[in-house]
């Protein structure tokens, strides 16, 4: 008899452990969505030619919906053999601080059109740190030169 109670103890000790184990990334639920809505202010930093691209380092700041009041750095490369055409393509590597300390990175695409002296860009959120460790999602921003300021459209995606 002893020897059919070690089996019996073991499976149930098995089916303890099985039961009282934390739900799986899976059954989590959907990632929190957190608006990205709002404008942000840009401050150029640096700027230099390594011909053919332009590069150039911005300041920001402002209020990013969900995220509150941000600021950051963005790093942009612009092409110049396009200097001649109505639009300066650029794709850029930006880092976010929220308020709290925690950072979004992302990286973005877009033009400037010379003739309205405006920017356009399509971002991609890439991850970041503490909360936004593995951030994903995207926006729109559209800006002016003249004012150096851009609003932006999007959502950011949290894994809970």
């Amino acid at each position: 008899m002893k020897q059919h109670v070690r089996p019996v103890l073991a499976a149930l000790v098995l089916a303890a452990t099985v039961l009282a184990a934390p739900p799986s990334r899976a059954t989590a639920g959907p990632p929190l969505a957190l608006s990205i809505n709002g404008t942000l202010d840009f401050t150029l930093v640096s700027s230099n030619v390594v011909y053919p691209v332009l590069y150039e380092t911005y300041d920001f700041e402002g209020s990013l919906g969900d995220l509150g009041p941000v600021l950051g750095v963005a790093h942009e490369d612009i092409n110049l053999p396009t200097a001649n055409t109505e639009y300066l393509y650029l794709t850029s590597s930006f880092a976010i601080v929220t308020a709290d300390g925690d950072q979004l990175f992302g990286k973005s695409v877009g033009y400037i059109d010379q003739v309205y002296g405006t920017i356009h860009e399509i971002v991609t959120i890439t991850g970041g740190t503490g909360a936004y460790r593995r951030a994903s999602g995207s926006a729109t921003g559209v800006g002016s030169l003249a004012t150096g300021s851009e609003a932006f459209t999007g959502t950011v995606y949290l894994p809970r």
